[in-house]
């Protein structure tokens, strides 16, 4: 219901796909730019996106963590830079 609404607000703007495995490795490999921002209160963010996946991903691509201080969801992260 919730990504029906979000399309009906954002037509064509925003890709809206449910989460699992699949999705998010196609999403990743089809961007160049993917920002990881996934909070869960009171726990580590999950590791949703594999190194596989990243390597997948055309060279200058970017990713970006705004979960990094929950740990982050790229399995390649491992330590926080500025």
């Amino acid at each position: 219901e919730r990504l029906r609404q979000l399309d009906d607000i954002f037509g064509n703007q925003v890709k809206t796909l449910m989460s699992n495995p699949y999705n998010i490795a196609e999403a990743v490999r089809e961007s160049d730019l993917v920002i990881g921002a996934v909070l869960i209160p009171g726990a580590k963010a999950p590791k949703l996106v594999t190194e596989e996946m990243i390597q997948s991903m055309e060279q200058g691509s970017v990713v970006v963590d705004i979960a990094i201080d929950q740990g982050g969801i790229f399995e390649t992260t491992d330590r926080i830079t500025t």
